[in-house]
């Protein structure tokens, strides 16, 4: 089971990350740089040369940009990133759930207008068919 967990995780790594783990290789690993204040330090410039490559979005959480940002979230313990990638989840989420209901009450205010004008044309005379008091035009 554990072989197949490592297998899975392993496909779903980004190039990055693939790459950081080479990178690490012929130190002994990930494990064994995080050990060493020296190949951490190597580690972080290396991890410092992907940011700079790659395009961030503007509300995109900030990565460390600094040696000692970047040894404290190694510090930190998944239940505490969890918690903090939940959070901003959350967030993003009321976003777009209040947009989308800003959007279905548009979309419910155009129906009704529609469906209004509809009635009034098919149920009524000529003079409940103008639809601009001001200008006296129908719309027939």
């Amino acid at each position: 089971m554990t072989a197949m967990m490592e297998m899975v995780f392993e496909k779903m790594r980004s190039p990055e990350e693939k790459e950081l783990v080479e990178f690490a290789r012929p130190y002994g690993g990930i494990e064994e740089m995080l050990k060493s204040p020296e190949l951490k330090k190597k580690l972080f410039e290396k991890k410092k040369m992907f940011e700079k490559q790659k395009s961030k979005a503007k509300d995109e959480k900030e990565l460390p940009t600094t040696y000692a940002e970047f040894e404290q979230e190694l510090t930190k313990d998944v239940k505490t990133v969890l918690e903090e990638n939940r959070r901003a989840f959350d967030k993003r989420f009321k976003e777009v759930e209040l947009w989308l209901q800003e959007t279905k009450v548009t979309i419910q205010r155009e129906g009704d207008r529609v469906i209004k004008e509809l009635s009034i044309g098919m149920h009524a005379g000529a003079h409940e068919q103008i639809i601009d008091p001001v200008l006296r035009i129908a719309y027939s």
